[in-house]
């Protein structure tokens, strides 16, 4: 029997693949690109916010941000009121990769056809992931094992 959840699970993995294979030529992976898709949409985005808009756990990101600041296209500064936040601003490297890695990415919607560009369609499909993240809950801390503030 098929259900929503594993159609959805099964269209996401392939999806995947096909955006691995079609954003090779940048070299970045599809977290890393996700992860410079909120940094450029958000204008330095803290870590935390980073986290609620992909969903990554922190050590992933933490990785990701490390291995992205390493081929300079990202750096990591303090911010907030204390300073105790970290907030990641993409280098001039970063947003030239971005901007192909969207090109690439709007190539691969071109050829899906119209379904999935309406305005309609990425409602829904923005409802569904609003959902799924609330039922993920919020991003835990594996330091103290308390959920990660998203201010």
């Amino acid at each position: 029997m098929r259900t929503f959840l594993g159609t959805l699970t099964r269209a996401t993995n392939h999806l995947g693949q096909i955006l691995e294979a079609t954003i090779i030529e940048t070299g970045l992976s599809g977290s890393e690109l996700l992860v410079m898709q909120v940094a450029l949409e958000e204008e330095q985005p803290s870590t935390a916010l980073i986290l609620k808009a992909t969903g990554l756990r922190p050590s992933t990101l933490s990785s990701l941000l490390t291995r992205l600041e390493r081929r300079g296209y990202v750096r990591r500064r303090r911010g907030g009121r204390d300073g105790r936040s970290r907030l990641i601003v993409l280098t001039l490297p970063g947003e030239q990769a971005i901007r192909i890695a969207t090109s690439l990415q709007l190539e691969i919607e071109r050829r899906l056809g119209e379904p999935g560009r309406r305005l309609e369609d990425l409602k829904v499909l923005e409802a569904i992931a609003r959902e799924i993240s609330l039922l993920a809950g919020p991003a835990i801390d594996p330091a103290d094992g308390l959920p990660i503030a998203t201010a």
